[in-house]
Parts: structure tokens; sequence; C-alpha cells
């Protein structure tokens, strides 16, 4: 069975609780049950990593460390791209030093990518183009934030989810 490869956009204002909730629920799947409850053998579904603009360990906005496994340069092509919640003032954008990530997230929408978020990690996709004519939404405090920089963005603090593409559609 080919494994799902999924990637999980590591960076300094990332929230702990989503980007290693994803890591830990995500690398669950096909082992977890399998493993403790079924008595099967296991078999993952998914091939999880975590990419960052390079492979040094550092600080999470939570404080918590991550290890990146490939620096943007160096990551195979994923199935899909989740870019987790972030942790940055509501007033502000985000740091012009993330612009390699909102350029890879570009290129990796234009090879045909699947690419998601999770609450304020919209702001990233709306940095790098990705939500310009199309329902978006994040926490309700940065409605203003994209409101005002991100006026392409048709912005929908009242839904929980919303899809550019029904699945399978491309």
């Amino acid at each position: 069975m080919k494994r799902t490869r999924i990637q999980i956009v590591a960076t300094q204002y990332a929230s702990a609780s989503t980007l290693f909730g994803f890591l830990d629920v995500l690398t669950s799947v096909g082992n977890a049950w399998e493993a403790f409850v079924g008595g099967e053998e296991p078999q993952p579904r998914f091939d999880v990593s975590l990419v960052s603009q390079s492979t040094t360990p550092f600080r999470s906005a939570s404080g918590n460390l991550v290890e990146p496994d490939y620096a943007l340069d160096q990551a195979p092509l994923a199935d899909i791209v989740i870019v987790p919640g972030m942790n940055i003032p509501w007033q502000e954008r985000v740091s012009s030093g993330e612009q390699p990530v909102f350029e890879w997230l570009g290129k990796q929408s234009t090879k045909g990518v699947r690419i998601t978020s999770a609450c304020t990690g919209a702001l990233y996709l709306a940095e790098a183009n990705l939500l310009d004519g199309i329902e978006a939404t994040t926490h309700w405090g940065y409605v203003d934030l994209f409101r005002h920089h991100f006026p392409k963005v048709r912005i929908r603090v009242d839904k929980s989810l919303c899809f550019s593409h029904p699945l399978g559609a491309s």
C-alpha cells in the first residue's frame, strides 16, 4: 500500500499543540489501533514529516523543541502540506523572514500538492497568495487583519472548514 506523503510546515511561529497534534494523530493512523487493539501488523497510512527553512532544531512559539525532518529545498514532493496554527500577533502580518516558506508553498501549489491550514496557519496561505478569490476561515481575532491586508480573500469565520476545490478536483 502506497502511503500518502504529508508534510507539516514547522516555523518559529508554530503553535506546538497543532504542530505536534497533527504529527501525532497522522502518524498513528494504521499504527495505533492495529498494534494496541486489533493485534494486527501495523500498516502506516501516512508518511509524515516536518519541513522548515532548515533542519536546524529550534523552539516553537510555544517553547517546544522542533526538529525538522527536511529543509524546504530538500523535501520530497508531498501529496498534502499542512500549515498548523501559528502564534502571531493579531494586528501584524507574518514576518518577511518567512518569505521562503511563502514561496515554497506557492511552488507546491503549482505542482499539484493539496495545501491546507489550521486556524491562523491561513495567514501563511494568504501571504503565499493561495487564498485570493476563494473562501477561507481563520480565528475570529484575525478578521480585520485579513480584510485590511488580504482583501481578495473571502474570509468566512462563520465556517469551521472551507474548501477551495472539492476532493478529487484539481
